[in-house]
């Protein structure tokens, strides 16, 4: 028999697989497991490599085969098995980033499915945000530890090897966590800021572009930094401070902390703000605003309705039009403007400390009122019985000297808890009004229950007090102090 009639096992080039090759005209029925072994090992096959089940799967093909030269699978190699590395598959809604996924390499990231508005329900587009914001405790993703690889052979026994699995490469600070179950932990509130290789909770949220469709309202227990502006309609909270570098237009500010206007805020009567602590503003314009503490502009404040808790500062710039109340000192290039009609400011009031002190001042008005009342109707009852009170008027008087003993424990505590209060509110009141360089008419400065309405024009520098008689006078540079209400239409506000 010549070698083309006889059978041969031919290798791939890969060494992945070893085929048996019959001739036609080779005697098929002659075909044994030990025969395909011999011719394998003569090959250089390695005895691992060698498959049993798949040599008798081949015998009963090629048995079964028609004739003609045949072909078939006796042997295969042992792959490698690659190694897995290390990711984080992400739990939180990843449409939520505006940054790279960080997901497992080859994968792509799963939908999150969000919980929908209903159909028939109007979507706010105001109120959709594209940050993601977590709090302490939050499970952001599971961490999924690599997994090794493991080697291979080819058919001959050659060493296969298998890629090497990477740990996890991803760096976090503080802010964040993996616990015992490998899930990734929030340990701090504020908003998530990732890519593919890193992630940290920060406590400030930074807005590269407006605020507006793109970004939606922000509501964050941090600092928040818009890059640009806030437009009409939209609503910056934070529990801390806010700085707005472009323009707010008519929004809605909410500042725990400070508010950095730095690009001006033009309300048009619309936009609102409330600051804990101080507004630093370029302009202002048109806006609602509670101020806790100072209010400090370079420019003008112009139609705007404020209440200021602390002091004004705005010594080049001028107050035009609109109602501020401020409690504590007031530094203006100019009060009012000559084409404005009216400009009110209430100095020295306290909208805290003034409303319970006539509160308290109402209340004890009554028990005194009351306690005048029922000690005339004692009197009266002494006086009708003569010499000797009857049993029954006797009652009466001990049932009227019980109430009165009521009201006077409720004065005797109330009295001084005014007194109290009133020290504290004088202790924080200011009346204290500089004006650089010129006082408008149409001014009305409030201050006393009294109102004074600027008629001529004053120049600076003024410095507006209270004299011990509790009336506004104002001194011209160094001149003497003269009585507010020579220059001004005085009247009570009563």
């Amino acid at each position: 028999m010549d070698e083309k009639s006889e059978p041969k096992v031919d290798i791939a080039e890969n060494g992945l697989s070893a085929s048996l090759i019959l001739p036609k005209d080779f005697d098929r029925s002659t075909l044994t497991p030990e025969f395909c072994e011999s011719l394998l090992k003569r090959a250089g096959v390695e005895p691992d490599a060698i498959d049993q089940n798949a040599i008798i799967e081949t015998i009963t093909e090629a048995t079964a085969a028609k004739p003609g030269r045949f072909v078939g699978l006796i042997a295969e190699a042992t792959p490698a098995v690659h190694g897995i590395d290390a990711y984080i598959e992400w739990q939180i809604d990843t449409q939520q980033v505006k940054s790279d996924t960080a997901d497992a390499p080859g994968k792509d990231v799963k939908d999150q499915a969000s919980d929908g508005a209903k159909e028939d329900e109007p979507i706010s587009f105001y109120g959709q945000s594209v940050f993601t914001v977590v709090k302490v405790g939050d499970v952001l993703g599971k961490v999924h530890p690599e997994i090794p690889g493991t080697e291979g052979k080819d058919v001959r026994g050659k060493v296969l090897a298998s890629r090497t699995a990477k740990p996890l490469e991803f760096k976090y600070d503080e802010t964040l966590g993996i616990d015992e179950a490998n899930d990734l932990i929030a340990k701090a509130d504020g908003v998530l800021m990732r890519d593919r290789k890193s992630a940290r909770v920060s406590d400030t949220i930074e807005v590269d572009q407006n605020v507006d469709f793109s970004t939606g309202n922000i509501d964050f227990p941090g600092n928040v930094l818009v890059r640009h502006g806030v437009k009409d309609c939209f609503t910056v909270k934070a529990r801390d401070d806010i700085e707005v570098r472009g323009l707010i237009e008519a929004a809605t500010l909410i500042a725990g902390k400070d508010l950095h206007a730095k690009g001006g805020f033009a309300g048009r009567e619309q936009g609102s703000a409330e600051v804990d602590a101080n507004l630093y503003g370029k302009y202002l314009d048109g806006i609602n605003a509670t101020i806790g503490a100072d209010l400090h502009v370079e420019r003008e404040i112009i139609n705007c309705n404020c209440t200021v808790l602390g002091n004004i500062n705005c010594p080049r710039g001028s107050l035009i039009g609109g109602c501020t109340y401020v409690s504590g000192q007031v530094e203006l290039m100019d009060l009012g403007a000559s084409a404005q009609p009216i400009t009110e400011i209430h100095v020295g009031v306290l909208p805290l400390l003034d409303p319970l002190i006539d509160e308290l001042t109402t209340i004890i008005d009554q028990m005194i009122e009351e306690r005048d009342k029922l000690l005339q109707e004692q009197e009266m009852i002494t006086a009708n019985s003569g010499s000797r009170i009857a049993p029954m008027h006797q009652t009466k008087i001990d049932q009227i000297n019980l109430k009165m003993g009521n009201l006077q424990l409720q004065l005797d505590r109330a009295e001084p808890s005014l007194e109290k209060v009133r020290e504290r509110a004088e202790s924080k009141r200011k009346i204290d009004l500089r004006i650089n360089r010129k006082m408008h008419p149409n001014a009305l400065i409030i201050c006393g229950g009294y109102h004074y309405r600027v008629t001529s024009e004053i120049k600076g520098p003024v410095h507006i007090t209270v004299n011990k008689r509790g009336q506004l006078e104002y001194k011209q540079g160094e001149s003497a102090p003269k009585l507010l209400s020579t220059e001004s239409e005085l009247r009570s506000a009563a």
